[in-house]
């Protein structure tokens, strides 16, 4: 990806050592490679979140909840996610909450001060899944105007052939729900802060 407002991948969950690897058997995805161990940045420590990571992050820091909002980056729906400390970017404003993708948009000169003021986008990136598969393939659903965020977490579910994800839409954050997982979704890497 050459901006965060791009879409990246798709990857079944876990598949850090195989990431082009697709099955519809769940079963196939039964050990957990993270994404992190197997990049090539050149600076290492990069890892996949887990559940508890994304709680944190979109519910338990303090003022979570106006360190989030909905919008538009480059007319490309998604979150933006604020650091704790913010400060604000002159002449830019940001609206907390999930209520529209019309709440927060920003062209990329506006997006540039945001980012360098610690802001990240994630887009609103959907999934691939047994519904979008044509002739055995998968058919991928972007880029586009996607209706949700799917960000896949380091963290099984209680079902086998579920994984925790984070998912957010126009009016709706859920840091950790469940989903199949042979869907194929994004990933969103972090490193710790030392």
């Amino acid at each position: 990806m050459s901006n965060e407002w791009d879409y990246g991948g798709y990857f079944c969950w876990g598949t850090g050592n195989r990431p082009t690897y697709w099955s519809l058997d769940d079963a196939d995805f039964s050990s957990f490679y993270d994404w992190g161990d197997y990049v090539s940045y050149s600076e290492g420590g990069w890892r996949t979140m887990y559940a508890a990571d994304w709680v944190y992050l979109l519910e338990k820091r303090p003022q979570a909840e106006f360190k989030r909002g909905t919008g538009k980056v480059c007319g490309i729906h998604g979150l933006i996610l604020l650091p704790d400390g913010w400060k604000g970017v002159e002449d830019i404003e940001f609206s907390s909450g999930c209520i529209s993708w019309d709440d927060n948009v920003y062209i990329r000169d506006q997006w540039m001060k945001m980012k360098e003021a610690g802001a990240v986008f994630l887009p609103a990136s959907d999934m691939i899944y047994e519904g979008n598969i044509s002739d055995g393939h998968p058919v991928d659903p972007g880029p586009h105007y996607g209706a949700a965020g799917l960000y896949w977490t380091a963290t099984p579910s209680g079902e086998p052939q579920k994984a925790q994800c984070m998912f957010f839409s126009e009016g709706h954050v859920h840091p950790s729900t469940a989903q199949r997982r042979c869907f194929r979704q994004s990933v969103r890497l972090v490193r710790d802060v030392k």
